[in-house]
């Protein structure tokens, strides 16, 4: 914006001006990238003092059948030693006899550990097996994809950020479209939503706050590293579908113009979209092939 203004006005501290008009936009702050390092610092485990006490638990998938008709291995990694077991397994076992490899090879051979940090694995989370583990005395820890590195390995590409009960937040969602664009970036996409208000910390990288009715489906406790800092000035916003993952799909609005893409060996028709929750200089070319299968409603004559 500067760069435009200043081609017909100037003033004294011009830019600063106009830089402290323009952040005081919501739709500014939404689009806005941030190019800082990650927030919220790793929190690692603390070193065990025995071995076989703490262990990990991960599985490896998609590998070729064995003379045994095994197509995966179970890796259990001694957190102390780093010694490993590399069991065969197949995928379709039942949980009881994932229970019945799990005593056979490590309870019988190290006795039953203190705790084992697990990724999120279906055969992982189930009732049965966090059960059996109750049972016998273990812990289970979960990992998550915005802490993967729980299990003791250390990022220092990250900076430490902290927020306060009712500082209010933006939070960083994912735009899904679907569609080729012949390499076109939508700068304007709303990369957050909110502002949302903060009730609660949970230790020490992860917040609880208030989410509208339309975000009821969505659990309200995020990684620091999914928020950030709203400047302090009310506007209102817009409503804006957001699905259980965090995204949205931008809806499908009107064709504004038509073309003909002429290759070499053959011709693509394509339309100029609009796109919901954007202006008509934000539309964008697209293959009309595709868009009439996405949305064969809009080309009804």
């Amino acid at each position: 914006m500067y760069h435009n203004l200043k081609e017909r006005f100037w003033w004294i501290g011009m830019k600063k001006d106009i830089a402290s008009h323009v952040s005081k936009f919501l739709h500014c702050q939404r689009v806005k990238a941030e190019h800082q390092r990650l927030a919220g610092m790793l929190q690692p485990f603390l070193i065990p003092e025995w071995k076989w006490e703490h262990i990990t638990v991960d599985f490896m998938v998609g590998l070729h059948q064995s003379v045994l008709k095994n197509e995966a291995i179970w890796v259990i990694v001694d957190r102390l030693t780093k010694s490993v077991h590399f069991l065969p397994i197949r995928i379709m076992y039942s949980l009881t006899k994932f229970s019945t490899v799990y005593i056979k090879e490590i309870i019988r051979l190290h006795g039953t550990p203190v705790s084992i940090i697990f990724d999120r694995d279906p055969r992982c989370v189930s009732h049965f097996w966090n059960k059996l583990q109750k049972a016998l005395g273990t812990t289970l820890k979960f990992s998550t994809a915005y802490h993967s590195q729980i299990d003791g390995y250390s990022d220092t590409r990250r900076r430490d950020r902290e927020f306060q009960i009712g500082d209010r937040v933006f939070l960083k969602i994912s735009p899904t479209r679907g569609v080729i664009r012949f390499g076109k970036q939508g700068k304007l996409n709303p990369r957050y939503i909110g502002p949302f208000e903060i009730l609660k910390r949970i230790g020490f990288v992860a917040y609880c706050f208030a989410l509208p009715p339309e975000l009821s489906n969505v659990h309200n406790m995020f990684h620091i590293s999914m928020l950030h800092r709203y400047p302090e000035h009310v506007v209102d916003y817009e409503n804006l579908e957001v699905q259980e993952d965090l995204s949205y799909e931008e809806q499908f609005v009107q064709i504004l113009d038509r073309r003909d893409q002429i290759l070499r060996n053959k011709t693509i028709p394509l339309v100029k979209v609009l796109w919901r929750n954007h202006r008509v200089e934000e539309a964008t070319w697209e293959t009309e092939s595709q868009m009439q299968a996405k949305y064969p409603h809009l080309f009804e004559k």
